[in-house]
């Protein structure tokens, strides 16, 4: 019996250390899966990160090749890479609809003409809440492109100037970032409007300078405690009050002949007629008379171009000019030395005249 006793006691034993050395090496391979799972989530994580390190390269740094084709990804955007390499990309949140249907005739500035008057509507995709407390705001800045500039693919092609002429100064140059020219090493303005009404992702402004169409990036509340600088200094020639014999766009008045008038009117009834977007801008306004102190305010400074202004065969009345409003609108109109008489206008419906008589 003792020697049986001894035998169970050794396989007993024996049993036991099995069991522990079964579960040590249990131990041992489920710390080591434990490790591996760790190690690959790691790896995971930072794969994951170094891809959206490459993305965000990929989206926001190309090196082109001269022309204009991308053959790679630039190094690091910063001081230390190489200069025309970088670009931020960046989409339009929606699109601004204007009653200046070309450049010709846009504002040079904002709030020239507070009768201007423009809506954004935003893309569908973006939250329809996003424009919820700016009409608290009298005022807001706007972020845009000027998309109908003529060389937008010069900027960083080594054919962009330094100086560019400057209306005020009578063609006068001064460097580019020392003025609000549209031709800039991006193409990108800054505008302040009056905010006239927010309705869900539709935000109607005044006082605008923008071309229709535009393509808005950002908008940003105007809040006067920061962005006036009461102690603020510019050029003279860039001052609000300068004397009528110093400033080239002076005009002294603006009349209108007894045909204009009309015609005006005639292209007001019917302006709802002409095309769908032409509609819509007219609802923008009131009535006939808000359409002449439209044309009115506009005309009130010098439109012209350094060149129009200065060429002999373009300074007398028998140079005939235009000035296109409300998509469909085409206003005539003459120089007499500081004064401009508005003498004819026109409705174009489906691309052709329609003349009032």
């Amino acid at each position: 019996m003792v020697q049986w006793g001894g035998k169970v006691s050794a396989i007993a034993a024996c049993s036991t250390c099995a069991v522990a050395l079964l579960l040590g090496w249990r131990c041992r391979a489920l710390g080591v899966a434990l490790r591996r799972s760790h190690e690959l989530r790691q790896a995971e994580r930072q794969g994951r990160t170094e891809a959206e390190k490459r993305l965000r390269q990929l989206r926001t740094s190309f090196r082109g090749k001269d022309d204009g084709s991308v053959q790679g990804c630039a190094a690091q955007p910063g001081p230390s890479a190489s200069e025309a390499d970088d670009v931020f990309s960046s989409r339009p949140i929606g699109y601004m609809r204007t009653c200046f249907s070309r450049r010709s005739g846009t504002p040079r500035q904002p709030h020239l003409v507070p009768a201007a008057k423009g809506v954004l509507e935003l893309k569908a995709k973006l939250p329809r809440d996003i424009l919820s407390g700016l009409e608290d705001y009298s005022h807001c800045w706007i972020i845009y492109v000027f998309h109908e500039n003529t060389n937008l693919g010069a900027e960083w092609g080594g054919k962009m100037k330094g100086k560019v002429q400057v209306p005020r100064l009578d063609g006068g140059k001064v460097g580019v970032l020392a003025t609000r020219s549209p031709h800039r090493p991006n193409a990108i303005g800054l505008s302040s409007a009056k905010i006239e009404s927010v309705s869900d992702k539709v935000l109607v402004v005044s006082g605008l300078d923008l071309v229709d169409g535009s393509p808005v990036l950002d908008v940003k509340p105007y809040i006067p405690f920061c962005d006036v600088i009461n102690s603020a200094t510019t050029p003279a020639w860039v001052g609000k009050d300068r004397a009528a014999d110093l400033e080239p766009l002076h005009i002294s008045k603006v009349v209108f002949t007894e045909r204009a008038s009309a015609k005006l009117r005639y292209c007001w009834e019917n302006l709802a007629k002409s095309g769908h977007k032409a509609h819509k801008l007219r609802d923008l306004y009131k009535d006939y008379e808000d359409l002449v102190q439209l044309v009115d305010q506009v005309l009130g400074r010098d439109i012209r171009s350094v060149y129009q202004r200065t060429s002999e065969h373009k300074t007398g009345r028998d140079h005939v000019y235009h000035l296109h409003l409300l998509e469909n609108v085409d206003v005539e109109y003459v120089h007499d030395k500081s004064e401009v008489e508005v003498i004819d206008a026109h409705l174009r419906i489906s691309g052709k005249n329609s003349l009032a008589h």
